[in-house]
């Protein structure tokens, strides 16, 4: 119905949902302190004198070290200015004596610079003042230098001065480069990496190498986390994972960011209930850190925690709405009356609670009585859900505005609702149909448009492509009356939200849409091929074993087949993605956890050398602990590896 800002509907009560898809650039011309309130760093700090302190832009707070064994000379406080910086002059205001010494104890000091936190070059070298030197110190450069991280370092303290070095504040005066964060750029790209583990062959590099085909692999079950350090602090609004496959997956994940990779704080984001291989999380409002960590606290197809790619931008795209979400709830409400002597104000219609004490009642009389809800801003309005408190309406409307008072109808009723509970779809979205649909014809007809080129170009039986049109029409092109239900999960949308993100992610719709449709059958015809191929080896399975010369998904496929050979099967042999060939147990069921298979309780859990000279098999690799899984180097030890488990599996069999 289009993009809507606010919506109103006029003369009802109750409670009101309404479901949808739910940087500033510095560009610094003029001289300032560049070190205010940045990042610090120090050799040594007494409590409650950090060294925050020196850059915190407070000159009655201070840093210092401690009297005693601490107070020792060439203690230094080091500052991150968080990008390379052009610096000019450096002002140091020493404590001010509390004696009413106009000298600070303070003899002999030097300042270094550095681009990289490591290697420091000196920027000046103070005289060796024996009176020592004022509290305010100005420090004005000939020539300006170019440098990252500023350190202070205190050589000397004059000659009776109280054992302790004291600096209230240390301004680095110069201009920085743009803190522009790039838009739609990969930040983490080729960044480095910081893992709780890793698996030689699959090391933590490939996770911002932008290679989706590698992959990094701790080969152990979570908790497992990454991290990945940026060069210096940015914005970002948008993080990317892509695990392993579609069939492994983390299924539950934190992610942290922090400045200083020590300090993490809470979350982020906290995602349970993951089903996806590429995991895409929008946050509300952009975040700025140096270090983005991800903490995977369960994963879903394996144990091993396996991701190929992160990716993190600063991106332009918003978020995609969710379908379910209650965009109304709790949003700022206005009504045109209220009823006297009541509580029962315009918010109550959007508060989530739909009892019959926590609703919106208009005044008695002078009708039309109206209400209406600002959204906050411009969203995808699909469906608006009333709960009435006794159906007394008779004649009402619904209408949408992106501007007050400039109303449009959506719907328009003449009778009285049939129930207390009316779920009101709102028509097709305005802005979806130069994507899909035109005034004469809809999307079913387009898609059988494309259905005879689909035969064609797959070369395919009809029995198949048509099976591939119908899934296809099915996840995509339903008519307008399709409603998914509302605790299904989102793995497909109808036509209306599928066009209303082509409209955030792309200006070309229509193409990208023949596109999506292509890729879908293309998906759909690689599964029944896949599953025509497992029938074909079920067929010739030989001494229990299944052999797939090529990976593709077996299990659905095996477990529903009618086959001579299907309760003969135990274990299934597959080339495996890391390299070699793995075996894998035929579950008992399609929920369960048990397979077929039994295998020696001290192989389980062993690899390598360990598990060879276990099982007198060269080349064995690895069997998971559960002992469902394991690999080899070849197909010839993997086959004699299955071979045995087979053979021990006939020994041990309950009858």
């Amino acid at each position: 119905m289009g993009r809507l800002k606010k919506v109103v509907a006029a003369l009802f009560s109750a409670s009101m949902i309404i479901s949808s898809w739910s940087m500033t650039l510095v560009h610094a011309d003029t001289i300032t302190n560049i070190a205010l309130n940045k990042k610090v760093t120090t050799s040594y700090a007494c409590s409650g004198f950090g060294a925050e302190k020196a850059v915190d832009g407070d000159k009655s707070s201070r840093w210092a070290t401690e009297f005693g064994e601490h107070a020792v000379t060439n203690h230094w406080i080091d500052v991150d200015l968080g990008a390379q910086s052009t610096i000019s002059s450096f002002n140091i205001h020493f404590e001010n004596p509390k004696d009413g010494n106009a000298l600070q104890r303070v003899r002999k000091f030097k300042i270094e610079g550095s681009l990289n936190g490591s290697s420091y070059a000196l920027i000046h070298n103070s005289a060796d003042k024996p009176e020592g030197f004022g509290v305010d110190e100005v420090v004005t450069l000939d020539t300006p230098v170019q440098y990252r991280y500023v350190r202070l370092t205190v050589e000397k303290l004059r000659d009776g001065a109280y054992p302790s070095i004291s600096v209230a504040e240390f301004e680095v005066m110069g201009t920085q480069e743009k803190t522009e964060t790039p838009t739609n750029v990969n930040l983490a790209l080729n960044k480095n990496v910081v893992v709780s583990a890793e698996y030689p062959t699959l090391p933590k590099k490939n996770l911002t190498d932008g290679n989706e085909s590698t992959r990094w692999s701790t080969e152990g079950a979570p908790v497992q986390w990454f991290y990945v350090d940026l060069g210096k602090s940015e914005s970002f609004n948008q993080l990317k994972m892509v695990w392993e496959s579609n069939d492994v997956y983390a299924g539950s994940y934190n992610i942290y960011a922090s400045d200083d990779h020590t300090n993490w704080g809470e979350a982020i984001v906290k995602r349970t209930g993951n089903k996806k291989r590429t995991s895409v999380e929008y946050l509300s409002s952009a975040k700025k850190a140096r270090y983005v960590k991800v903490e995977v606290t369960k994963m879903e197809g394996y144990d091993s925690v396996s991701c190929c790619e992160f990716e993190v931008l600063n991106s332009s795209d918003k978020a995609p709405q969710n379908p379910t979400e209650n965009v109304a709830f709790n949003k700022p409400a206005v009504a045109s009356s209220v009823e006297g002597g009541t509580s029962f104000t315009a918010g109550k219609a959007f508060d989530g609670n739909t009892k019959g004490t926590s609703r919106w009642a208009s005044g008695v009389k002078n009708a039309p009585h109206w209400i209406y809800v600002d959204l906050e801003d411009v969203l995808d309005v699909k469906t608006v859900r009333l709960t009435w408190e006794t159906r007394k309406a008779t004649k009402y409307r619904i209408q949408y505005a992106t501007e007050l008072d400039k109303w449009t109808d959506a719907k328009v009723f003449n009778s009285r609702p049939a129930n207390k509970t009316q779920k009101i779809v709102l028509d097709k979205a305005n802005e979806a149909s130069c994507f899909i649909f035109n005034e004469e014809g809809d999307a079913i007809d387009m898609w059988k448009e494309y259905g005879e080129e689909i035969i064609t170009y797959y070369n395919k039986s009809s029995k198949h492509a048509d099976l591939g049109v119908y899934d296809v029409n099915k996840m995509f092109v339903q008519p307008l009356s399709f409603e998914r239900e509302e605790t299904d999960e989102v793995t497909a949308y109808p036509v209306e939200q599928l066009a209303i993100l082509l409209e955030h992610y792309h200006k070309n719709g229509e193409p990208l849409l023949k596109e999506i449709f292509d890729t879908c059958i293309h998906s759909e015809v690689s599964r029944i091929q896949g599953m025509d191929y497992v029938e074909a080896q079920i067929d010739l399975s030989e001494h229990h074993i299944m052999i797939l010369e090529q990976f593709v998904p077996w299990k659905g496929t095996l477990l529903k087949s009618e086959g001579n050979k299907v309760n003969d099967i135990y274990l299934t042999v597959f080339p495996s993605q890391r390299g070699g060939w793995n075996f894998q147990g035929v579950p008992l069921s399609p929920a369960s956890f048990d397979t077929r298979i039994k295998v020696p309780e001290e192989w389980c859990g062993k690899r390598d050398q360990e598990l060879v000279e276990l099982t007198g098999v060269e080349g064995a690799r690895f069997i998971h602990p559960g002992g469902f899984i394991g690999g080899a180097e070849n197909f010839e030890s993997i086959m004699e590896l299955a071979q045995r488990i087979v053979e021990y599996t006939e020994q041990n069999k309950t009858h």
